[in-house]
């Protein structure tokens, strides 16, 4: 696990790249950025160490790399720097539908893999989740996370998660703004009844996300209005 010690006046001196209500990020090298939190909590410190101690179970994206702390007192994380990467929401511009698919398909991989951890990703938005230049799935602020075994809270926080990852796959995909809901925007572009069911029905999952997508490209189901 990485640690890295700053001084409060040499902050200042790093490019500030986003801010939001948890804390300041800013770039530190050509390859990390630090995430400063407004308010350092122990429980933050303890969540992130864990997580780096988890990271070889994670092979596709990245959690925190360490910790960082001025003057021994601990104030925020280390990432990944993912240079020159775009968010999710440039899919919406491609017209390479085989390409968009196979993109929600790997995060599809990395929100199971997180979930067969017990790591949690609950932010799942267009703007949480970047495409690197080397065409890979990666999401951000992974410090966000939660962690936990309890199978009863587990099972809501996942049925969220793939809640939200719908609303991706509708946004992104079909792209359409003209609809009330799912339902006439699936049925606008002749999605199988199967599918719209379940997906109105909020029955999903891993497994059908990876049917669903399957189905989407081999019966071109994009280029079908």
């Amino acid at each position: 696990m990485e640690k890295i010690n700053v001084f409060l006046d040499q902050i200042s001196n790093f490019p500030k790249i986003g801010e939001g209500n948890e804390a300041k990020v800013y770039q530190f090298d050509n390859d990390r950025i630090l995430k400063l939190y407004h308010a350092p909590k122990p429980f933050l410190e303890k969540k992130i160490v864990l997580l780096t101690e988890i990271q070889p179970l994670i092979k596709n994206t990245h959690l925190p790399l360490g910790t960082v702390y001025s003057k021994g007192k601990f104030i925020g994380c280390i990432h990944r720097y993912h240079k020159n990467s775009v968010n999710f929401e440039s899919l919406v511009n491609s017209s390479n539908h085989s390409y968009r698919i196979e993109k929600f398909k790997q995060l599809n991989n990395i929100i199971n893999e997180l979930i067969t951890n017990n790591i949690y990703y609950d932010d799942l938005d267009s703007e949480n989740v970047l495409i690197t230049p080397n065409n890979k799935v990666e999401l951000i602020d992974t410090d966000s996370v939660q962690i936990s075994t309890n199978n009863i809270e587990n099972n809501k926080v996942k049925i969220c998660i793939y809640n939200q990852l719908k609303s991706m796959i509708i946004e992104c995909l079909f792209n359409e703004e003209y609809f009330f809901n799912d339902k006439e925007v699936l049925s606008h572009y002749h999605v199988k009844s199967e599918y719209i069911d379940e997906i109105v029905k909020s029955n999903i999952s891993y497994e059908f996300f990876n049917e669903f997508l399957d189905y989407l490209e081999k019966d071109k189901v994009l280029t079908l209005k």
